[in-house]
């Protein structure tokens, strides 16, 4: 399940800066690290229950995607491409334990922000529950963050690339993805300057 190997149809590969610089996948590991650390040991210290609720939601949710941001930095460091996308589906490394992806199981897809865009695809219950527990867990304490902050994100949505990580042009991958959403139809939604 780990080779993107899928559907015979044309696959487009997009690559992120991952795939580019092994020295990022140290800086990313650590930095996960570092948050895990800062909001245990803020946790431990602090007082305020609102700012221990946040730091132990946080530090949870951080130590919970652990193992799947290990496992994205392997499979990058080995090659990988961060997202194929075809005609079927698509196949994403950072969710590569769910195989491939249908645009069938795919509710709609949201691109976010201005500067920098987001690609977000909110899945179908029968396909989010595929997701491990961790993961699982790990979205569900991110979105309780969220709703700390008055910010609903919404139920089952999966974050796969962003327009800072991306090694190519975000153009591409919107030209590529555009006609295959409207041919699986599958509901595309613009939130900003998102192209």
């Amino acid at each position: 399940m780990d080779d993107p190997v899928g559907p015979t149809a044309t696959t487009r590969d997009f690559y992120d800066r991952l795939n580019d610089n092994p020295g990022r996948m140290v800086l990313g590991l650590g930095t996960l690290f570092l948050g895990i650390t800062f909001c245990l040991t803020t946790f431990l210290w602090d007082d305020g229950p609102f700012f221990l609720l946040l730091c132990f939601s946080l530090g949870l949710a951080l130590l919970l995607a652990v193992p799947r941001a290990l496992r994205d930095t392997y499979l990058a460091y080995r090659g990988m491409p961060a997202l194929r996308i075809n005609e079927q589906g698509f196949w994403a490394r950072e969710w590569s334990y769910l195989g491939w992806i249908s645009w069938r199981d795919v509710a709609s897809t949201e691109i976010e922000g201005e500067k920098n865009q987001l690609l977000v695809v909110i899945l179908r219950d029968k396909e989010f529950a595929r997701l491990a527990g961790h993961d699982q867990a790990s979205i569900m304490l991110a979105r309780f963050c969220g709703f700390l902050f008055f910010v609903d994100v919404g139920p089952n949505r999966l974050r796969l690339m962003s327009s800072s990580q991306l090694a190519s042009r975000w153009e591409r991958l919107t030209t590529t993805l555009n006609p295959i959403l409207a041919a699986n139809g599958v509901p595309r939604s613009v939130r900003g300057k998102g192209a």
